[in-house]
């Protein structure tokens, strides 16, 4: 299949993802308010930070060793259970750290977490086959979630002493989910076939790889957690709420295209294109920008984007925010050029910018109000890309120069 066919095949099954958690909070926050939505996005985006931790950057690394010929997919998923066991362990020490709690609760974190990193290792292993299975594997669980939120929304109409679900009860819905998608994962793996031996990668050189990997992950869920527990602490859980919800919008245009990212890594090993990659940055950077634009526009006559009155001022604050997703979805396409060139520590620096930007913001007191918290969002990303931007600027040169002395080489 070529390669536009898979991207728009990649954005179809991946919007549909998109659309589910979408609808998941636009759900909550309609019908149970600001609070119960708040902290089903604070336990989503816990579990995604502590899995993409347990995760050590694995996915990436695996897939390139196995598609490389330098791993096969046997050592692969002994390496992803291995990583599982380590995520269940850490999971059920976050629980007690976090949260002050052992037992039943330290458990369900635990195993949330586990078969969030094994549904992430082994989905990641899946584009050595066919990349539909990819997609449909990724998007899985988005649309499981989703059911699982219309089912607690349908027991808590269905009688007036029916409390809103709880923390342990939306770790229980995540494991049940991540479990389904990850055993349906694994089972399809049984059926790709091992590509050619070329070698075998050594244990330092996949940790060496996965290492980058695994800071990127850590630091872009860490970004956004901290910022949670800041609102949190500092405005209370509406404001959580309502800038969780404005999260949870931009990512309508951000997650189809985090899951092309995969195909565009196997595209570009072993044959990096930056002009390319540039182009494409600059063209959805420019598409994004735009949408921002519009957003603005309608937020004057449409401030709360008819969530109700408990969001009243959200249409501006997902204006800003979507200045900021203009230059973080350029920065990602040139960070999978990057990955794919061999250098996956540009992702690294760039993620690190985000979180200095954040940190000096927060050091500097700044108010933790829904809209001073979406201008440092926004400007944290948009820093973070222009140096990933420099890194390919530097890139491309370097590729001209090289193309240059080659050329003066030959008689």
């Amino acid at each position: 299949m070529k390669l536009r066919n898979q991207l728009a095949l990649s954005m179809l099954i991946q919007a549909a993802g998109a659309v589910a958690v979408l609808l998941s909070t636009l759900a909550l926050g309609k019908s149970m308010g600001p609070a119960v939505q708040g902290v089903f996005s604070n336990v989503k985006s816990e579990v995604e930070f502590l899995s993409a931790f347990a995760m050590l950057g694995l996915p990436q690394a695996l897939f390139f060793y196995v598609r490389s010929g330098r791993m096969c997919l046997q050592r692969a998923q002994r390496w992803a259970f291995a990583s599982g066991g380590f995520a269940l362990v850490l999971g059920m020490g976050a629980a007690w750290v976090r949260h002050g709690q052992l037992g039943v609760f330290a458990c369900l974190t635990g195993l949330a977490i586990a078969t969030c990193v094994l549904h992430g290792q082994f989905r990641v292993l899946l584009l050595n086959g066919r990349t539909a299975l990819f997609n449909v594997i990724t998007a899985a669980p988005q649309v499981l979630v989703f059911v699982a939120v219309l089912l607690a929304i349908a027991f808590a109409h269905s009688s007036a002493s029916v409390a809103p679900p709880d923390r342990a009860q939306w770790l229980l819905a995540f494991a049940a989910v991540y479990s389904l998608a990850a055993l349906l994962a694994w089972w399809w793996l049984r059926g790709i076939e091992q590509p050619a031996s070329v070698g075998r990668a050594g244990w330092r050189e996949i940790m060496n790889y996965g290492a980058a990997s695994w800071l990127t992950a850590s630091l872009a869920t860490a970004a956004i957690l901290g910022v949670q527990h800041w609102v949190e602490g500092a405005s209370g859980c509406v404001v959580l709420g309502q800038f969780t919800m404005s999260m949870v919008l931009t990512q309508i245009p951000l997650t189809p295209i985090n899951y092309a990212l995969p195909i565009l890594l196997r595209h570009w090993t072993g044959r990096p294109q930056i002009k390319t990659a540039l182009l494409w940055s600059a063209l959805l950077f420019a598409a994004l920008l735009l949408v921002a634009a519009l957003i603005y526009g309608i937020s004057f006559w449409w401030p709360d984007f008819a969530l109700g009155q408990a969001y009243a001022g959200i249409a501006k604050a997902l204006a800003v925010l979507m200045v900021g997703v203009s230059a973080e979805a350029a920065a990602r396409v040139l960070m999978a050029h990057a990955g794919a060139s061999g250098k996956p520590w540009v992702a690294v620096h760039n993620e690190s910018v985000r979180c200095g930007v954040l940190l000096l913001c927060w050091a500097c007191g700044m108010s933790a109000g829904l809209m001073p918290i979406c201008i440092a969002w926004a400007a944290g990303a948009v820093a973070a890309a222009g140096m990933t931007v420099w890194h390919s600027l530097r890139h491309l040169a370097a590729s001209k120069q090289s193309a240059a002395s080659q050329t003066g080489a030959q008689p």
